[in-house]
């Protein structure tokens, strides 16, 4: 069985839920590939702050599997929560939602086996 993917990365861009009356945008890329079950996922790893800098967020999450959208492109869905604020603003500890999907990236190339797969 062949265990190889296709490499790529998808890029992708934002606007998170509203909490404590702001909220933040985002945008970046994915990592590679990493092969899941049949398919494949990336992970997404990103800091940001809020307009005026005085707040910090993470997000570190692994995208869900990949979505065919035609014979040659696929998106992936991200869904999740951030990391709680630091405070630093002066406002409640909070966190963002978000969902969202990826840049349209190539579909997987198939290839014969080498040896030792």
């Amino acid at each position: 069985m062949c265990q190889v993917i296709n490499q790529h990365n998808h890029e992708f861009s934002c606007t998170l839920g509203v909490k404590d009356s702001h909220t933040h945008r985002i945008s970046g890329m994915t990592g590679p590939a990493i092969k899941a079950g049949d398919g494949h996922v990336h992970e997404v790893l990103l800091n940001f702050t809020s307009f005026n800098g005085f707040h910090l967020h993470y997000l570190s999450f692994l995208t869900g599997l990949s979505i065919k959208i035609s014979e040659f492109e696929h998106v992936h869905l991200c869904q999740g929560v951030s990391s709680s604020a630091n405070g630093q603003d002066g406002g409640a500890q909070h966190t963002h939602s978000f969902r969202f999907y990826t840049s349209a990236g190539p579909n997987a190339l198939s290839r014969e086996p080498l040896p030792g797969d």
